[in-house]
């Protein structure tokens, strides 16, 4: 099933923004080195069953913007609305508690998660209860595969960075909504975030970024 995106979007430079994300072009080889990884296991038995559980976690994390932490805790059993194509997610970081957002997700990820439990039907209600800590490791393997992973130590601090991270993710899919003209509040509902003020960091662009929207849009 192809989950990569074939559409030719406006680059928004890196520079202009104090977060990191990836360009079309790496989403694109990440989501096909995880789809490989789990086409490569076996047509049955425990390595199929582990291994479409992580793949399953980062299509949700790859398309709904969500934390690791907030996706690990979905049940597909009461929080995915098949039909609709919706996933009910619940946000940390509140204050007020951890209330629970609505995300529309694609039909082909909501035709994945029916596949995978149509053959495991065990495994209801436990898919994205994987371990974080693994489904970090597999993901740092995989952007390794795909030709994007970078580790780099700053020489003053001696702190260690990796570039991307499964919170790149989130990033990825804001700057995404972004360059495909949805509004600020609509990105700030997808992800949770209490203040649009976190939102609007997405949106913050150089005068040769802004002319080059307005000339595509024939407004200048």
């Amino acid at each position: 099933m192809n989950l990569v995106h074939t559409k030719s979007a406006l680059a928004i430079s890196r520079n202009s923004l104090k977060i990191k994300y990836l360009m079309p072009h790496e989403i694109d080889a990440l989501t096909m080195a995880f789809q490989r990884w789990f086409d490569s296991a076996n047509s049955k038995g425990k390595q199929r069953c582990t291994r479409g559980r992580y793949w399953l976690t980062y299509l949700m994390l790859r398309f709904t913007g969500a934390r690791l932490g907030e996706v690990v805790q979905i049940d597909d059993t009461a929080d995915i609305d098949f039909r609709a194509a919706e996933v009910r997610i619940v946000t940390l970081k509140r204050r007020e508690g951890k209330p629970k957002r609505l995300v529309p997700i694609p039909d082909k990820v909501v035709s994945e998660i029916a596949t995978f439990l149509a053959t495991e039907p065990n495994m209801r209600g436990r898919v994205f209860s994987v371990d974080a800590n693994n489904f970090r490791k597999i993901f740092y393997a995989r952007a390794l595969d795909a030709g994007i992973f970078q580790e780099s130590i700053d020489s003053s601090t001696g702190q260690k960075s990796i570039h991307p991270h499964p919170h790149t993710l989130r990033h990825t899919r804001a700057i995404e909504l972004v360059r495909a003209g949805v509004s600020v509040p609509a990105v700030q509902s997808v992800l949770g975030h209490a203040s649009m003020l976190t939102t609007a960091e997405y949106v913050r662009l150089t005068n040769s970024e802004v002319k080059s929207i307005l000339k595509e849009r024939n407004l200048i």
